[in-house]
C-alpha cells in the first residue's frame, strides 16, 4: 500500500512522502532520517495527565504482580 500511494504522490507532483516511524525496511525506498517534534494536545486537558498516571500505576502493578509471584527462599 505504501509503494501505490508514493506513486500515486509522484503522478500528482509531490516531492515528499512521510513513512512515518522509523524501520529498517523503509530504507530500501532511498529515505533520509527526518527528526518531528511530537506535540500531544488532549481535548480534555486533564485526560494526558491520568494516562500517564494509568500507566505508571499498571506497571507498578505489573512488578507487584511478579514480586508477590515470585518464589520465595526456603528457609532450611
Amino acid at each position: 500500500m505504501d509503494w501505490y500511494a508514493m506513486q500515486q504522490a509522484k503522478r500528482k507532483g509531490m516531492h515528499t512522502y512521510d513513512l512515518a516511524g522509523l524501520a529498517d525496511y523503509k530504507r530500501k525506498f532511498g529515505t533520509h532520517d527526518v527528526t518531528m517534534p511530537l506535540l500531544l494536545r488532549p481535548k480534555y486537558g486533564v485526560m494526558l495527565p491520568m494516562r500517564q498516571i494509568a500507566a505508571r500505576l499498571f506497571w507498578v502493578g505489573q512488578r507487584m504482580s511478579a514480586w508477590l509471584k515470585a518464589p520465595q527462599p526456603s528457609s532450611d
